[in-house]
């Protein structure tokens, strides 16, 4: 499975891949397929793996420019393996948020065992829709609703969050409450180079970049870039040092839920809210033409009717439940010779049931 991280850090399902088995041949083939059916590869700069090493060789190969990272998740579970508390007398600690595996979850509750392929792919298909529809809803939420802690937010805290979206906000937010807790061991007032005490070592950090593991893993400023900007008076405030993948403007852009007009009024969002006292509107024009669906949107309302149709059906007992059932046999029938359905056809079939 394949997956990727949005601007608003939600997780983006991109591909599925049936191996009949995991040997360097098959990996390589997967991967390659992946690549020629997704032209954006070459922007992707860090991929994270599990401690399969193939696999790990393979991605190394493919993706010669990108860092290939094992996932936490793992180590820790091969380390509590080999180190444990019989043998080395410590314990380990697993805190990571592995998004894989909690997708993987998911999988098992709509694909069991002995499933036949179009089975297989109708229940990911189904668990695609579910989880898109998760997904949006987080999107829209990011552009419509307000925190009931905006107003208690400074002028350079404002600032930030209508830039960024939630995810990277929340992030971001917290480095820079923590700017004042920076250990500043040397000071380079000409080059506006600061040398930084750290639970992670040594740090070089300017009011551009930092060597922390916050700054070259997210691309956002860090409370050692803040501190350093503080020292030097330069504006907290600097658009420029958050990557565009984590911008409110780029967001609008590839989420599926903005309509073009509302993505084209936050193009210019940064430059509104530089003024504290402004306030933005966003108004969504109804238009009188009827939108025509397309597939994705066909099967999600389709879907919700039919999850409405299994619940009723269920609850039913005895004979009630095979004449309801026989009635859904008769519709999916119908259907797959492409044949349309009547009441009358329905009022005949109940007749013969009973």
């Amino acid at each position: 499975m394949f997956k990727v991280v949005d601007s608003n850090g939600q997780s983006e399902i991109v591909g599925f891949c049936l191996l009949t088995s995991e040997d360097s041949e098959n990996v390589t083939n997967m991967a390659s397929t992946f690549q020629k059916w997704n032209p954006a590869w070459k922007s992707t700069t860090c991929i994270m793996a599990d401690k399969d090493f193939v696999e790990r060789n393979v991605f190394k190969n493919k993706f010669t420019d990108e860092h290939t990272l094992i996932c936490i998740f793992h180590c820790l579970r091969s380390m509590s393996r080999e180190i444990t508390t019989e043998k080395m007398n410590i314990t380990l600690g697993n805190r990571t948020n592995n998004r894989l595996e909690s997708t993987n979850q998911k999988i098992t509750q709509v694909v069991t065992k002995h499933l036949r392929l179009d089975q297989l792919f109708q229940g990911l298909e189904m668990l695609m829709v579910t989880l898109r529809t998760e997904r949006d809803h987080v999107a829209h939420e990011c552009f419509t609703k307000t925190p009931s802690y905006f107003n208690d937010l400074t002028k350079n805290e404002k600032e930030i969050y209508h830039h960024l979206t939630t995810y990277a906000f929340n992030k971001v937010i917290k480095k820079f409450r923590l700017r004042d807790d920076v250990d500043i061991k040397i000071i380079d007032k000409n080059l506006q180079i600061v040398t930084i005490q750290s639970s992670e070592g040594i740090l070089t950090t300017s009011i551009w970049k930092c060597s922390c593991s916050f700054d070259t893993s997210m691309n956002l400023p860090c409370h050692h870039i803040f501190k350093v900007q503080q020292m030097f008076t330069v504006e907290l405030y600097n658009p420029h040092l958050s990557a565009e993948r984590w911008t409110r403007q780029f967001y609008s852009k590839v989420c599926r839920v903005m309509p073009a007009n509302v993505s084209q009024t936050l193009s210019n969002l940064d430059e509104v809210c530089t003024n504290e006292n402004h306030v933005v509107s966003i108004s969504m024009v109804k238009k009188d033409k009827k939108k025509i669906p397309n597939a994705h949107e066909k099967f999600r309302q389709a879907y919700i009717e039919a999850k409405r149709l299994a619940s009723l059906t269920s609850e039913a007992t005895g004979k009630k439940y095979e004449q309801r059932l026989n009635v859904l046999k008769h519709i999916a029938h119908l259907w797959e010779s492409d044949i349309n359905i009547t009441t009358t056809n329905i009022d005949e079939l109940n007749k013969i049931n009973y």
